[in-house]
């Protein structure tokens, strides 16, 4: 199931090196156009633009007057071009440019330690970063629960499927997702299936979402590309959209997905980046017809309800019976967990289908004091939602993505980081090279 992208290389420049060690090859500068608040940036430039060595004999530096900072890094060959990803800190101090210097070194240079590291365990790929757990993908078929009571037409066959994440997890531990709740089986931490689609123009609708009645599911086929580094974890994953015959034998091989799922570095405690894009190629003419809910969907902490919790959108709504329904670049969910609260900021790519997106969002009373409580959370961008955006036909021979971030953290967020961590989602900080 698990195969390792082995094109990638990774190295961390940790001593201070000597002048006669080191060679200065190209300076690179960050340009930030407005504040951070407070939040690490993600950038990354054409490393062949640069040089031709191999990232084991370079290092990267940050210049700041006469002090020098040794600078994490990671080089992705994974595309046509090989590329340099590495934090820009946070800019507290009010410093709008930042300055770095790539050299190449003869000695002196260090493997890579920390960063972020995915192990496969339990059929599941765990990313985790100084210990701490951050985000776990389960590709294995999840079991039903103990308390789930099988009946002639709710069969635990039907609900057992992989391909989802759960936990998700805070930089400190808390536990922000939930999976196979009673009031919806179906419901897997965060996943990414539709509910209503017509295959081959046929007139029936097809639910990949609501699949207890076992007419669909979506299948994980593999796992792949699957790397560690000191700035970011990758893994990919295929899966299938497939509709069942009654026997739960293939009857159409519907829709392909590879979801890619990319975690950063943390931030200390306070916060760390994930990025989910799904990639989705129809197999045969796929539409997927406008409803209230499909797509990217959280179904969030257990303990969350209407007393404890909060959303707070891009367009200032922050009562969810009113969230429900309009479009927004971004929404904060949050809400206490034990002692501290915690949760994160979902981002909307601009080159998302009909972004900004559609939002289906639980209002405060949903939910019930025998389970979850008054005002259990669930939230969904949805690109295709009845009243608000048309159907959504895929072409075959077509790849269509859909792009999130989601910042997660311990604490509370304001609308001022959120703000800016989709301005910097959008358009990403600038960076100009100079050998």
């Amino acid at each position: 199931m698990l195969s390792h992208r082995a094109s990638l290389t990774l190295v961390l420049s940790l001593l201070a090196l000597p002048a006669g060690a080191q060679q200065k090859l190209a300076t690179l500068t960050v340009s930030l156009d407005r504040p951070t608040s407070g939040l690490d940036v993600p950038a990354s430039h054409s490393l062949d633009e640069l040089t031709k060595l191999e990232a084991t004999g370079l290092a990267l530096v940050e210049v700041a007057g006469r002090t020098r900072t040794p600078v994490a890094f990671q080089v992705d060959e994974s595309g046509s071009t090989r590329r340099i990803h590495w934090m820009v800190g946070n800019t507290s101090n009010g410093a709008m440019t930042r300055t770095y210097e790539l050299a190449s070194v003869k000695a002196g240079a260090a493997e890579a330690t920390g960063g972020v590291a995915i192990t496969d365990k339990d059929e599941s790929l765990i990313f985790a970063s100084g210990g701490q757990d951050l985000l776990t993908f389960k590709y294995g078929a999840q079991k039903m629960p103990d308390n789930f009571v099988e009946t002639a037409r709710r069969k635990a066959v039907n609900y057992s499927r992989g391909g989802f994440i759960h936990p998700l997890k805070s930089p400190t531990g808390q536990v922000l997702t939930r999976i196979n709740a009673p009031d919806h089986w179906h419901h897997y931490g965060i996943w990414n299936p539709w509910t209503h689609a017509r295959l081959n123009a046929d007139p029936t609708i097809i639910d990949f979402w609501n699949i207890g009645d076992g007419k669909a599911t979506m299948r994980l086929d593999k796992t792949k590309d699957v790397l560690s580094g000191p700035v970011f974890a990758e893994a990919k994953a295929d899966l299938s959209a497939l509709q069942l015959n009654p026997d739960r034998s293939i009857k159409t091989d519907a829709l392909g997905e590879t979801q890619t799922m990319r975690v950063y570095q943390p931030q200390g405690k306070s916060s760390y980046i994930f990025d989910f894009t799904s990639a989705l190629s129809p197999r045969v003419p796929f539409t997927i017809v406008a409803y209230r809910y499909a797509g990217f969907g959280w179904r969030a902490a257990t303990e969350w309800n209407a007393t404890n919790s909060e959303m707070i959108t891009s367009e200032g709504i922050n009562v969810r019976s009113k969230i429900n329904g309009t479009r927004a670049r971004w929404a904060i969910v949050q809400g206490q967990t034990g002692s501290d609260y915690a949760g994160a900021v979902v981002l909307s790519n601009p080159e998302n289908h009909s972004h900004p997106e559609a939002m289906r969002v639980w209002d405060e009373k949903n939910g019930s004091a025998r389970d979850s409580g008054v005002g259990a959370v669930f939230f969904n961008f949805n690109p295709a939602m009845e009243q608000i955006t048309p159907d959504w036909p895929l072409e075959v021979g077509k790849t269509y993505e859909l792009k999130y971030r989601m910042v997660v953290y311990t604490g509370k967020f304001t609308p001022e980081m959120a703000e800016s961590a989709w301005q910097y989602y959008a358009k990403p900080a600038t960076v100009v090279a100079r050998k």
